[in-house]
Protein backbone atom coordinates (compact mmCIF):
# COMPACT_ATOMS: atom_id res chain seq x y z
CA UNK A 1 0.00 0.00 0.00
CA UNK A 2 1.34 3.39 -0.85
CA UNK A 3 -0.12 6.97 0.79
CA UNK A 4 0.18 9.35 -1.86
CA UNK A 5 -0.94 13.29 -1.04
CA UNK A 6 -3.53 15.08 -3.26
CA UNK A 7 -3.10 18.93 -2.25
CA UNK A 8 -3.07 17.44 0.86
CA UNK A 9 -5.95 14.40 0.54
CA UNK A 10 -4.70 11.11 0.91
CA UNK A 11 -4.79 8.72 -2.36
CA UNK A 12 -4.15 4.95 -1.61
CA UNK A 13 -2.81 2.90 -3.83
CA UNK A 14 -3.68 -0.79 -2.62
CA UNK A 15 -4.90 -4.08 -4.06
CA UNK A 16 -7.71 -4.34 -1.56
CA UNK A 17 -10.07 -2.04 -0.19
CA UNK A 18 -9.19 0.65 2.11
CA UNK A 19 -12.42 0.83 5.00
CA UNK A 20 -11.36 4.65 5.49
CA UNK A 21 -11.51 5.71 1.80
CA UNK A 22 -14.77 7.76 0.94
CA UNK A 23 -14.33 6.01 -2.97
CA UNK A 24 -12.56 3.42 -4.19
CA UNK A 25 -12.08 2.91 -8.10
CA UNK A 26 -10.39 0.58 -10.07
CA UNK A 27 -6.95 1.42 -12.10
CA UNK A 28 -8.63 -0.07 -15.24
CA UNK A 29 -10.98 2.60 -15.54
CA UNK A 30 -9.35 5.77 -16.53
CA UNK A 31 -11.51 7.91 -16.62
CA UNK A 32 -12.70 7.55 -12.51
CA UNK A 33 -9.34 7.41 -12.14
CA UNK A 34 -8.76 10.97 -12.60
CA UNK A 35 -12.23 12.14 -11.66
CA UNK A 36 -10.84 10.68 -8.16
CA UNK A 37 -7.78 12.61 -8.58
CA UNK A 38 -9.65 15.96 -9.21
CA UNK A 39 -12.61 15.38 -6.47
CA UNK A 40 -9.68 15.15 -3.45
CA UNK A 41 -7.72 17.87 -5.54
CA UNK A 42 -10.67 20.05 -5.22
CA UNK A 43 -11.76 18.88 -1.77
CA UNK A 44 -14.75 17.53 -2.69
CA UNK A 45 -13.04 14.55 -1.15
CA UNK A 46 -10.81 13.83 1.93
CA UNK A 47 -9.62 10.39 1.10
CA UNK A 48 -10.26 7.69 -1.90
CA UNK A 49 -8.16 4.80 -2.95
CA UNK A 50 -7.33 3.14 -6.41
CA UNK A 51 -7.58 -0.47 -6.45
CA UNK A 52 -4.77 -2.69 -8.46
CA UNK A 53 -4.41 -6.10 -9.48
CA UNK A 54 -2.51 -8.61 -7.53
CA UNK A 55 -0.25 -9.07 -10.31
CA UNK A 56 0.30 -5.01 -10.99
CA UNK A 57 2.97 -2.81 -9.31
CA UNK A 58 1.11 0.31 -8.66
CA UNK A 59 3.82 3.11 -9.21
CA UNK A 60 5.06 1.93 -12.15
CA UNK A 61 1.12 1.37 -13.37
CA UNK A 62 0.83 5.24 -12.59
CA UNK A 63 2.90 5.78 -15.49
CA UNK A 64 0.40 4.89 -17.80
CA UNK A 65 -1.71 7.73 -16.60
CA UNK A 66 0.58 10.15 -14.99
CA UNK A 67 3.60 12.42 -15.68
CA UNK A 68 6.52 10.79 -13.42
CA UNK A 69 8.68 13.53 -11.74
CA UNK A 70 11.82 11.78 -9.30
CA UNK A 71 13.06 14.12 -6.70
CA UNK A 72 15.66 13.76 -3.91
CA UNK A 73 16.53 15.26 -0.55
CA UNK A 74 18.00 14.93 3.02
CA UNK A 75 17.53 14.74 6.56
CA UNK A 76 20.52 16.20 7.83
CA UNK A 77 21.81 16.14 11.31
CA UNK A 78 24.31 18.00 13.07
CA UNK A 79 26.99 17.07 15.89
CA UNK A 80 23.95 18.49 18.14
CA UNK A 81 21.25 15.98 17.08
CA UNK A 82 19.65 18.93 15.44
CA UNK A 83 17.48 18.31 12.73
CA UNK A 84 17.86 20.89 9.31
CA UNK A 85 14.39 22.77 8.07
CA UNK A 86 13.65 25.22 5.48
CA UNK A 87 10.85 27.69 6.10
CA UNK A 88 9.29 28.59 2.56
CA UNK A 89 5.47 29.55 1.67
CA UNK A 90 4.27 29.98 5.39
CA UNK A 91 5.46 25.78 6.04
CA UNK A 92 8.06 24.20 7.78
CA UNK A 93 9.78 21.60 5.10
CA UNK A 94 12.62 19.82 4.52
CA UNK A 95 15.66 20.35 1.53
CA UNK A 96 14.60 18.36 -1.70
CA UNK A 97 14.39 19.38 -5.77
CA UNK A 98 14.01 17.27 -9.05
CA UNK A 99 16.55 14.94 -10.39
CA UNK A 100 18.10 16.82 -13.63
CA UNK A 101 19.15 15.21 -16.55
CA UNK A 102 21.06 12.09 -16.37
CA UNK A 103 21.02 12.30 -12.28
CA UNK A 104 20.97 9.79 -9.84
CA UNK A 105 19.22 10.60 -6.53
CA UNK A 106 21.87 10.37 -4.18
CA UNK A 107 23.82 13.07 -6.60
CA UNK A 108 20.24 15.01 -6.90
CA UNK A 109 19.74 15.23 -3.25
CA UNK A 110 23.01 16.46 -2.00
CA UNK A 111 23.09 18.72 -4.65
CA UNK A 112 19.60 20.15 -3.82
CA UNK A 113 20.51 19.95 -0.23
CA UNK A 114 23.61 21.99 -0.70
CA UNK A 115 21.85 24.55 -3.21
CA UNK A 116 18.53 25.33 -1.16
CA UNK A 117 20.21 25.80 2.32
CA UNK A 118 23.77 27.14 1.51
CA UNK A 119 25.68 24.17 3.52
CA UNK A 120 29.03 23.43 1.93
CA UNK A 121 30.13 19.96 3.28
CA UNK A 122 27.53 17.28 4.01
CA UNK A 123 28.14 13.50 3.79
CA UNK A 124 25.34 11.66 2.41
CA UNK A 125 24.19 7.96 4.30
CA UNK A 126 21.54 5.51 4.02
CA UNK A 127 18.34 6.15 1.72
CA UNK A 128 15.28 6.09 4.44
CA UNK A 129 12.56 6.15 2.48
CA UNK A 130 10.24 7.73 -0.27
CA UNK A 131 7.32 9.98 -0.53
CA UNK A 132 4.60 10.58 -2.88
CA UNK A 133 2.55 13.42 -4.13
CA UNK A 134 0.67 14.62 -6.89
CA UNK A 135 -0.02 18.25 -7.96
CA UNK A 136 -1.68 19.77 -11.24
CA UNK A 137 0.34 21.73 -13.43
CA UNK A 138 -0.53 23.03 -16.90
CA UNK A 139 -3.86 21.28 -16.85
CA UNK A 140 -1.87 17.98 -16.35
CA UNK A 141 -1.61 15.63 -13.15
CA UNK A 142 2.17 15.29 -12.10
CA UNK A 143 3.32 11.82 -9.86
CA UNK A 144 6.19 13.16 -7.87
CA UNK A 145 8.38 10.79 -6.17
CA UNK A 146 10.74 12.18 -3.76
CA UNK A 147 13.81 9.95 -2.14
CA UNK A 148 14.88 10.60 1.15
CA UNK A 149 18.49 10.18 2.61
CA UNK A 150 20.30 10.69 5.81
CA UNK A 151 22.66 13.11 5.93
CA UNK A 152 25.52 14.95 8.30
CA UNK A 153 27.52 17.38 8.66
CA UNK A 154 29.76 18.49 11.02
CA UNK A 155 29.98 22.37 9.17
CA UNK A 156 28.76 25.08 12.08
CA UNK A 157 29.23 27.84 9.84
CA UNK A 158 26.09 30.62 8.84
CA UNK A 159 23.22 29.22 6.02
CA UNK A 160 21.03 30.94 3.88
CA UNK A 161 18.10 29.73 1.47
CA UNK A 162 18.42 29.89 -1.87
CA UNK A 163 16.04 32.56 -2.42
CA UNK A 164 14.76 31.82 -5.86
CA UNK A 165 13.46 28.66 -4.70
CA UNK A 166 11.26 31.14 -2.41
CA UNK A 167 13.27 29.91 0.86
CA UNK A 168 12.44 32.55 3.60
CA UNK A 169 15.31 30.64 6.00
CA UNK A 170 17.30 28.11 7.25
CA UNK A 171 17.13 26.69 10.57
CA UNK A 172 18.93 23.74 12.76
CA UNK A 173 15.86 23.07 14.99
CA UNK A 174 16.63 20.91 17.96
CA UNK A 175 13.95 17.99 19.01
CA UNK A 176 11.43 19.74 20.84
CA UNK A 177 11.40 22.39 18.12
CA UNK A 178 11.13 20.19 15.65
CA UNK A 179 7.37 18.71 17.42
CA UNK A 180 6.26 22.15 16.95
CA UNK A 181 7.47 22.62 13.45
CA UNK A 182 5.89 19.29 12.21
CA UNK A 183 2.36 21.38 13.93
CA UNK A 184 3.28 22.99 10.73
CA UNK A 185 4.40 21.19 7.92
CA UNK A 186 3.38 19.36 4.78
CA UNK A 187 1.26 15.75 5.23
CA UNK A 188 4.53 13.93 3.79
CA UNK A 189 6.96 15.57 5.75
CA UNK A 190 4.81 14.57 9.22
CA UNK A 191 4.53 11.31 7.45
CA UNK A 192 8.41 10.83 6.63
CA UNK A 193 9.06 12.17 10.57
CA UNK A 194 6.48 9.86 12.54
CA UNK A 195 7.42 7.02 10.59
CA UNK A 196 11.47 7.14 10.08
CA UNK A 197 12.72 9.45 12.21
CA UNK A 198 11.20 8.34 15.22
CA UNK A 199 11.76 4.58 14.41
CA UNK A 200 15.18 5.02 14.25
CA UNK A 201 15.04 7.27 17.57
Amino acid sequence: MYKVFVNEKLLVLCKIRVSTSERHVHFSDKESVLKLVDDLNSGLLSEGAILFDAKDVPLTKMAEYFKIVQAAGGIVTNEHKELLFIFRNGKWDLPKGKLEKNEGPRFAAVREVQEETGLPQVHCGKLLSATYHMYKLKSKYHFKVTYWYEMTTLYQGKLKGQAEEGIDFVRWLNPNQTKIAMRNTYKNIYKLFTSTLEAEG
